[in-house]
């Protein structure tokens, strides 16, 4: 036989005994401190901590579906850092044996020697696989460790072992440091409802917030009214992880505390698809230093915390803060006809089937005119409406004198939306809130009153040049524009000259000729009309195009007028083929400023 192979049969023989003499230990044998606990402390159900001398009180922790929880002194969910900090510790458990009992006596010696006659902690720990207490003595001479007497309860055996401070520090805090400091403990994704109560003198202020099935919040008490849902989530993520400044442990404050609680001055509550949970907070303490500080509870349970003014300030006026302050909730691209009148001109836009809009004008002589409408204008006039909120809630429930005094019996101004489904919503702005600040608004389908925004009688403006199409001009590609030209109408329309790049920057604006604003639907010969007085053409751009025809092509001359550049975006243009006079836009005008002498531009 192979000397390697008698080697590794020698190995093998000395690892079998090895095993053997683990598993099969008489009593009589030392016990290996981290072979003992490694099963009983790997995955503990229960721990209790005992503290025997000075003060005889404990505190028992229960692992449980939810997690760590406090059986006693106080139910109450456990603080999960402490927990799981303990949890490592006995997991991680760095233990020796020293010797026993009966070693320490042939040395003379005896337990309060060791610190173990009156122990000041002990941990007993409950799992699966049994239960073990460690009752800690006085640290060890060079204070790395702390001596400790386990008892496995099963046996009889005592002995004395050292175990590193850790595990004696972890434990070794006050019940309230086991506490968890957020007192709701309440999913966010489970609340289906919330009630706030709130006393005021000798009346209940109750408001109750539900959520739809299709999850909006809507607030049912004391109003019916539409909630915002994203400001309710971020209510219900501030409210439930709320902290407690402390808690109450001594039991003269608790009996002084409790009374305060009686009749509190607010209850929250949370309603979830199983259960509950509320809370409520007293009145303010007086704390000696100044600060605002509160009592508080949760219904059902006994402990007694400290809470700030922070989460009274959040509960105060939940209803107001938590509506929607939206003043129209549609999606801009469901809508089909927008109506938009004062008490002159009625405004209609109308979108068409292949997504063009159409600007319909009743004026105060009952002529009606139609207009090819600005996509891009109209979509950004709806996403200025709709995302107009009210400043203030005035009326919740108004009456018909009310109605008038807010100026709603002749309104100012009304925009109604109707979508392609047939549904319909107005808005009505009365009379200016001189008292604060806004304009009184409602809307058809609430009784409500509230401010909306100075500016909104601008936005409503029932003007057709706002929405009508900025095109002016766009010349297929088929039209060869022959020759483009820039004349200075003052030195006698004198030709400006202008380089390759130039020509064909211009050519890019004259094929698709956008204006900026249009300023009025007539053309003057003289000049633009603009802030009540009338600018002179100072330029005149022409383009010679070639017209693809039957037989032939036909020639024409296209011609733009500017005046001098009149402020630091505002250029006036007029046409006289499409008759109408407009500020050209910002690209152009920088062409322009580029090409033309300097006495084009304002002065500084």
């Amino acid at each position: 036989m192979k000397r390697s192979t008698l080697l590794l049969i020698a190995l093998n023989a000395v690892a079998f005994f090895g095993i053997y003499q683990l598993t099969n230990k008489d009593e009589s044998s030392p016990i290996n401190p981290t072979i003992a606990l490694i099963e009983l402390l790997g995955d503990p159900q229960q721990i209790t901590i005992g503290r025997g001398f000075p003060v005889n009180t404990s505190l028992t922790l229960a692992k449980e579906e939810g997690g760590w929880n406090i059986l006693t002194p106080v139910k109450w969910k456990a603080d999960e850092y402490a927990t799981s900090k303990l949890t490592g510790r006995l997991r991680h458990i760095e233990v020796r044996r020293l010797f026993s009992l009966e070693e320490i006596k042939e040395k003379g010696e005896s337990l309060a020697d060791y610190g173990l006659d009156r122990s000041a902690l002990a941990i007993t720990v409950e799992s699966k696989s049994g239960k073990v207490t460690l009752a800690f003595g006085s640290p060890t001479r060079d204070g790395r460790e702390r001596y400790v007497m386990p008892h496995f309860h099963e046996s009889e055996k005592n002995e004395i072992w050292a175990i590193n401070t850790s595990l004696w520090d972890t434990a070794n805090i006050s019940v309230a440091e086991w506490m968890e400091r957020e007192f709701l403990n309440f999913p966010v994704y489970d609340v289906r409802a919330f009630g706030i109560r709130i006393k005021r003198g000798d009346t209940l202020v109750n408001t109750r917030i539900v959520r739809e099935t299709s999850g909006a919040w809507s607030i049912t008490s004391p109003i019916q009214a539409p909630a915002d849902t994203d400001t309710v989530r971020l209510f219900l993520n501030q409210l439930i992880s709320s902290k407690t400044i402390r808690f109450v442990t001594d039991p003269t404050e608790v009996k002084s505390l409790s009374s305060r609680l009686e009749s509190p001055a607010f209850r929250i509550h949370l309603e979830g698809s199983s259960s509950g949970r509320s809370v409520v907070i007293g009145e303010p303490i007086d704390d000696g230093n100044g600060a605002n500080l509160r009592p508080a509870q949760v219904e059902g349970e006994s402990a007694i915390f400290i809470v700030n003014e922070s989460l009274v300030s959040l509960l105060a006026n939940a209803e107001g803060r938590l509506r929607n302050r939206r003043l129209l909730s549609l999606d801009s691209k469901t809508i089909g006809t927008i109506e938009i009148h004062d008490s002159n001109l009625r405004l209609s836009l109308h979108k068409l089937e292949d997504g063009r809009w159409e600007v319909i004008l009743l004026d105060d002589e009952g002529e009606v005119s139609t207009r090819p409408g600005d996509i891009e204008t109209i979509e950004n006039f709806l996403y200025k409406l709709l995302s107009l909120e009210a400043r203030s809630f005035v009326s919740d429930a108004p009456s018909e004198e009310d109605l008038k005094g807010y100026g709603f019996d002749q309104p100012r101004h009304s925009v109604m939306l109707t979508t392609m489904e047939g549904e319909t919503v107005a808005l009505r702005i009365g009379n200016h809130a001189d008292g604060l600040s806004g304009w009184y608004a409602r809307r058809d389908d609430a009784p409500f009153v509230f401010t909306a925004d100075e500016t909104i009688p601008i936005l409503l403006a029932p003007s057709p040049l706002r929405f009508r199409k900025r095109l002016l001009e766009r010349l297929p590609q088929a039209v060869d524009i022959k020759g483009i030209r820039l004349m200075d109408i003052d030195a006698n329309s004198t030709e400006i000259s202008l380089d390759t790049n130039q020509t064909k920057d211009l050519e890019y604006f004259l094929r698709n000729f956008s204006a900026r604003e249009i300023i009025s639907e007539k053309y003057l010969s003289n000049g633009i009309r603009l802030r009540g007085q009338t600018i002179p053409w100072r330029y005149e751009l022409q383009s010679d195009l070639a017209l693809p025809g039957g037989e032939g092509d036909g020639n024409e001359t296209r011609v733009y007028r500017f005046t001098n550049r009149i402020g630091g975006q505002t250029w006036g243009g007029g046409s006289p083929s499409a008759k109408l006079s407009f500020l050209i836009p910002i690209g152009l005008m920088d062409l322009l400023s580029e090409i033309l002498p300097d006495d084009s531009n304002p002065n500084p």
